[in-house]
This record gives C-alpha cells, structure tokens and sequence, in this order.
C-alpha cells in the first residue's frame, strides 16, 4: 500500500512540472476592447510559443462598416511576431472585384509581446495598425479601417507556483514514507 501512494505522489508530481513547463511555453493572448474607426470590433485569442511561432488563433471582426467589411474569423496567422518583434500579423482569403486583394488585420505593439506583463497596448499612434484589402502588402492596401483602441492580455499559469505545488506534494509523499518507516521500526 505505501508503494502505491508512493508511485501516486510521484505521478501527480511529474505531471505538475510537466504542466509548468507547457505553460510557460505557449502564451494565450486575448484581445480587449479592441475597436476600429468606423465602430466595428476584433474579439478573440491568439496563442505564440516561446519562440513567437504561432500555435492557435481565433480573432473575429464584427460591427462598422459590414458592406466593406463584412464579419470574419481569422484563424491562419501568417506571420508570429516573432521574440523581438512587435507585429501580429493575420491574412484572409483573397477578394475578388471590388477588392481585388487579401483580406489583413495587423497588430502592431509599441514593445514586444511580454507574457510576464501581463498586457500589452495595440500602438494607434500609426494607421498601421488595421484591417485592409490589399494585395499581401502591410502599406497602402485600400480599403482600410484603422484600429483606434485596444490591449492583448495574457493570464499565464505562473511556473514557479505550480513547481512549488509539486515539490509540496514531492515533500509529502517522502514524509509519509519516513513516517511508515519509524512506526515499523517499533
């Protein structure tokens, strides 16, 4: 029976690291409030690994001007940004007339992307962040609608917090095994 509780402890151990080491690696990052010019809205998560690789995303633009720029999900980013980099970068399909063009919504960060902050603001201070029609260009794509406000928050598991919860149950487990082993000694 210790044997068992043993092998348990040590399991649920393993896999806790195991955990903390796949959350530090990949970052969710979840948009809010971000608005454009004409009212529309971007909702929606984008997931980079520790490299700035993209592993997921779902961003969906709604609202505003829905003639030019009618609902969509992006769910292919072209480009990650990369670990120095401050540019997301998601590409839709191709328009045909009037558009003639790829559908874009690019992000563009004042800092690179930095899980342990927490958040980062989408820079507005340039049109270059925005939703366009262009022909796989990030400039002077047309039509376009820039992006007036929003962050990207991230809510990253903590890795030293779930490293603690293991070494405790690490703990635990040899305490009890010293404890089976005085009451045999008596």
């Amino acid at each position: 029976m210790t044997h068992v509780k043993r092998a348990l402890a040590l399991a649920i151990s393993a896999w806790t690291i195991a955990t903390a080491s796949t959350h530090a690696a990949v970052t969710r990052w979840t948009l809010s409030n971000v608005a454009f010019a004409d009212g529309g809205t971007a909702t929606g998560f984008f997931s980079l690994n520790g490299a700035g690789d993209f592993v997921k995303s779902n961003v969906s633009v709604s609202g505003g001007d829905q003639t030019t720029f009618a609902p969509f999900t992006y769910n292919k980013p072209t480009t990650g940004p990369g670990r120095f980099s401050t540019v997301v970068d998601f590409v839709g399909p191709f328009y045909p007339a009037p558009f003639y063009g790829f559908r874009q919504l690019i992000f563009l960060f004042a800092s690179p992307l930095n899980p342990s902050l927490g958040s980062e603001a989408i820079d507005t201070s340039t049109p270059f962040s925005h939703e366009c029609y262009g022909g796989g260009s990030t400039f002077g794509c047309s039509p376009s609608r820039t992006i007036v406000s929003g962050e990207v928050v991230t809510n990253i598991n903590e890795p030293a917090t779930v490293f603690l919860l293991g070494a405790l149950l690490a703990a635990t487990a040899l305490g009890t095994r010293r404890v089976h082993l005085a009451e045999r000694r008596f």
